[in-house]
């Protein structure tokens, strides 16, 4: 027997022995599922309501299709013949009988062989919905919901991150699915990927995105509007210390011993973690939601899901309002929706986002607005409602009053501070009138550096910007720096005194955040050595946690021939 053999199958019982070592933690400590238990999912008789089945693309790395937890849901296309190598229904693709491989263009969506724990991706993050679908349906789970495997990591890389997702979008909406779970993320959008999520939206289908975990801002394409963002809590409910955050979250879910399928055995599992985790968490919970009241819009799913969501605010002092609508809760969610004749029982004065109902069929007219944690303001909207009359909504916070009327209705009102009364001047209208509602949040990480600040001259000083005071928590600053074709740039640190292993300077050729263009990335207090770019354009990423600062940094930079 061979010595790469050996090391095999002694790696498979390393594996074996880990994976049967945490099946004993979850029996002694029942903790394997309370991610699960944390979103409150509700019990669902199949036979007393109408169903549709709802059929789920997950772009991912590939797949074990034979796995316990991926049983039954997997999508099989009858109208196409396994093995024949033809198009049998004329769609593109040949023998696409069980999903694709968008980057190695053929219809195996698994992954090579030794290398299942690299591409074990898929199969973690679709084992985490169908399991929502089982908790919430039992036996039955099948008949609600199917998975579309979209292998979009080829072969041949030797890293697994998604490279080629936006291919797998194109292909799940060309097998006309109703939802698509990205539970990755990273890089900007050109011009054709925009498109392509904008064209997801206008033919109803719900893309669910990863906030991502690199760095503080949420990452496409999650960031996109037309997509809805997830990040992740712990078991305390408190952010993951590297779970992206920020205003354009809709939602944060656990992130943390997420009980899941590991492609090693049929009957492996293990706990997954990270925003990846959270988001299939979510896709799952709206796949139900979406068999169950399969009438119901992606905007009027959303509104629910929201207004009955617990918030984290409280439990999240510094991303007060990042967070999105917080942890949901599918019980509440589903009382929500059987009533829909009156949700304004179900506004929460302590979310800072949804909306709040006036009217003759709701109880209350006056509404306070006391969200935990503090912000810039709020800014409000009437959806509905003083299109006639003289009616006028009066918001009231701190030393301001906002007025709405029905000529102003259509706008968007900013009032600053952190809570807010509203009420109307008369109680006497017909029509019901509905006002959205979001947060400002404060950034203190602004204080010393902002956004993107571009160079392009021959030499220059760039510093953290903080002078003789320490840098601010939270900072999130880019320079980008660009010299003609054919130079490079070199970087030399004069100073440097950041908190070790927590704050970073960050450096990649050219102007995205690829993992794979990462130059270099330096922290502590030690000087960094001299380095010279591959590229003619540079970007520098100052990104520090919340926590502790220090005196922070200062680099020089040249453009070489």
């Amino acid at each position: 027997m061979s010595t790469k053999w050996i090391e095999h199958i002694a790696l498979l019982v390393v594996l074996s022995l880990t994976f049967q070592t945490q099946a004993q933690e979850e029996r002694k400590e029942n903790f394997s599922f309370w991610a699960y238990d944390a979103l409150q999912l509700p019990s669902i008789d199949s036979s007393q309501q109408p169903y549709r089945k709802i059929r789920v693309a997950v772009v991912d790395d590939g797949f074990l299709l034979t796995h316990d937890l991926l049983k039954g849901f997997i999508v099989t296309n009858s109208k196409d013949i396994p093995g024949n190598e033809l198009d049998d229904d004329l769609n593109g693709y040949k023998d696409d009988f069980c999903g694709w491989d968008v980057s190695d263009n053929d219809n195996d969506v698994g992954f090579p062989i030794g290398r299942e724990r690299d591409f074990y991706h898929g199969t973690m993050v679709a084992s985490i919905i169908t399991t929502v679908a089982q908790r919430v349906y039992g036996d039955q789970a099948t008949k609600h919901l199917e998975i579309l495997p979209v292998k979009a990591v080829s072969d041949y890389e030797s890293k697994t991150y998604v490279k080629e997702g936006y291919k797998g979008i194109r292909y799940a909406l060309n097998q006309k699915v109703d939802i698509i779970c990205c539970a990755w993320s990273g890089g900007d959008l050109n011009q054709e990927q925009k498109q392509l999520l904008e064209e997801a939206a206008k033919a109803g289908v719900i893309i669910i995105g990863s906030t991502g975990r690199f760095f503080h801002d949420v990452l496409y394409p999650a960031a996109h509007s037309d997509v809805l963002a997830v990040s992740a809590i712990d078991t305390q409910w408190i952010r993951i210390p590297f779970a992206n955050v920020g205003e354009g979250v809709d939602w944060s879910t656990p992130g943390i011993k997420v009980r899941a399928g590991h492609p090693l055995e049929k009957n492996a599992y293990f706990y997954g973690d990270g925003t990846s985790a959270s988001t299939a968490l979510m896709a799952g919970c709206l796949a139900v939601l979406k068999s169950s009241y399969p009438d119901k819009t992606k905007e009027e799913l959303v509104d629910a899901l929201k207004a009955t969501s617990i918030p984290l605010n409280a439990n999240n002092s510094r991303y007060a309002g990042k967070l999105g609508a917080g942890l949901p809760q599918l019980q509440r969610c589903v009382e929500y929706l059987n009533n829909p004749e009156n949700p304004a029982q179900f506004f929460n004065p302590r979310q800072t986002e949804g909306k709040m109902y006036f009217g003759p069929k709701f109880e209350n007219f006056d509404n306070e607005l006391v969200p935990a944690g503090h912000y810039k303001g709020f800014v409000f909207k009437v959806e509905e409602g003083l299109a006639k009359g003289k009616t006028e909504l009066v918001i009231h916070g701190g030393d301001t009053v906002v007025t709405i009327t029905q000529e102003t209705a259509n706008r968007e009102h900013f009032l600053p501070g952190d809570q807010a009364t509203l009420y109307t001047t008369t109680q006497k209208f017909k029509q019901p009138i509905v006002l959205s509602y979001r947060p400002i949040t404060i950034d203190s990480a602004t204080l010393y550096c902002d956004g993107v600040v571009y160079l392009n001259k021959p030499s220059g000083t760039i510093t953290d910007g903080s002078g003789p005071d320490s840098y601010a928590n939270g900072c999130d600053c880019k320079w980008i720096i660009r010299a003609p074709e054919g130079k490079r740039i070199r970087f030399r640190f004069e100073e440097m005194d950041t908190e070790g292993n927590q704050d970073f300077v960050w450096i990649f050729e050219g102007e995205k955040t690829l993992e794979e263009m990462l130059m270099a990335k330096f922290s502590g207090t030690n000087r960094p050595p001299e380095l010279t770019s591959v590229t003619s354009t540079v970007m520098l990423w100052f990104l520090t946690d919340n926590q502790h600062t220090q005196g922070g940094w200062k680099m020089h930079w040249e453009v070489l021939d």
